[in-house]
């Protein structure tokens, strides 16, 4: 129609084949250029002014430079997402999390991963796994208290599930938002999150409900409402106790995962965590402290965090109700096991323990000083 000889003459390319030699040479005189640039650099500061800004701004300028994404992307791909998402969420359960810059470039990578051509299946995997990796970059911006950046992460890990299909995260990802919510003086619109996450409950397995009973248990107790919380609690115990821990969930590839995580000792850390406000004023105090010694006795050595924070509740109800000596004692335990590990929602813990460690008894006194010098190098 229009007398032209390719469609590339009348302005129309394919954006994912940009590798003609006319790019190329334009790419390489870019590269020279900055390399040019970079030489002048060197040449005009001394070493130690390199090791300054002039190195953190010459690092910023190489990762404009990275590798691209991939125009074709495959189950391999889907794999090294899956793996990186393992490798991150493992040890961020053990306390010892990578940097959050570095969590942020692994889900960085991963999202650039979907805009390459791929099958549908393999779409659909690709994009439940860069989900499921958001989730994990999320709840370790969540737990480091940089809430915002967290709430950016768990949309992303919305989107892809909503695009997969995949229920399980949906509602995993939604639990950890009600969370977050809880956290930050927010139950009503926790309470708004998990009703959300409830929407098709039949598509996700029982473990995944008794999660979510446990989170609006905690909503319940942060709002004072200690009837609606035992209920929520008794939900919790049903749902895990209806679930076959042996099968597999068809609907949930992750599902073997996460009934390693969520286990009796999850269960109990997470349903203590909801009466724990209601117990903090003496209701159901010995009960509370009941699941949180179970808790602490059976979580795997791999979930050292999720022990720590049970172990630094229990001594926080004991100082207010119990017996003043095991408080101290167990607080002292705690103390000596938290440097090093940078999450602010222990780090609270921490400091409710020093609020709550009144009076001049002197292991009280001694737990209190020891407290206020680990916050202090915190």
């Amino acid at each position: 129609m229009f007398r032209v000889r390719s469609d590339s003459d009348i302005g129309f390319y394919s954006t994912r084949r940009r590798t003609t030699a006319k790019l190329r040479g334009e790419r390489e005189k870019e590269e020279d250029v900055r390399r040019i640039d970079f030489l002048r650099g060197l040449a005009a500061v001394t070493g130690s002014a390199l090791t300054g800004g002039s190195l953190a701004a010459t690092l910023d300028d190489a990762a404009r430079t990275t590798a691209t994404a991939p125009q074709v992307i495959g189950k391999e791909h889907v794999a090294q997402v899956r793996d990186a998402t393992a490798l991150l969420r493992s040890s961020d359960h053990a306390g010892t999390p990578l940097s959050l810059q570095a969590m942020a470039g692994q889900l960085r990578w991963a999202v650039e991963l979907l805009d390459a051509s791929a099958s549908h299946q393999d779409r659909v995997d690709l994009h439940a796994e860069v989900g499921n990796l958001a989730e994990v970059v999320g709840w370790a911006y969540f737990d480091q208290g940089h809430h915002h950046s967290a709430d950016r992460y768990f949309r992303i890990g919305l989107h892809c599930a909503d695009v997969a299909g995949s229920w399980w995260l949906r509602s995993e990802i939604l639990s950890d938002m009600a969370r977050q919510a809880i956290y930050i003086g927010q139950p009503d619109e926790a309470l708004t999150l998990l009703g959300a996450a409830r929407v098709r409950e039949d598509r996700i397995s029982p473990l995944r409900r008794a999660n979510l009973s446990a989170v609006q248990a905690r909503a319940h107790g942060a709002l004072g409402n200690a009837e609606e919380c035992l209920r929520s609690v008794k939900q919790a115990e049903d749902h895990f106790n209806q679930h076959d821990r042996e099968s597999d969930d068809k609907d949930d590839p992750n599902f073997g995962e996460y009934a390693t995580y969520y286990s009796a000792a999850q269960l109990h850390g997470d349903t203590a965590g909801g009466l724990s406000r209601i117990a903090a004023r003496g209701v159901h105090f010995t009960e509370t402290c009941r699941r949180l010694r179970f808790a602490v006795d059976h979580y795997p050595a791999e979930y050292f965090r999720s022990a720590l924070s049970s172990q630094s509740r229990l001594v926080a109800l004991l100082l207010r109700h119990g017996d003043q000596d095991e408080a101290a004692a167990v607080g002292m335990q705690v103390l000596g096991q938290v440097r090093g590990i940078p999450s602010r929602r222990l780090r609270d813990k921490i400091a409710e323990i020093r609020a709550a460690a009144r009076g001049n008894y002197r292991p009280v006194a001694e737990l209190r000083q020891k407290a206020t010098n680990v916050l202090h190098r915190a």
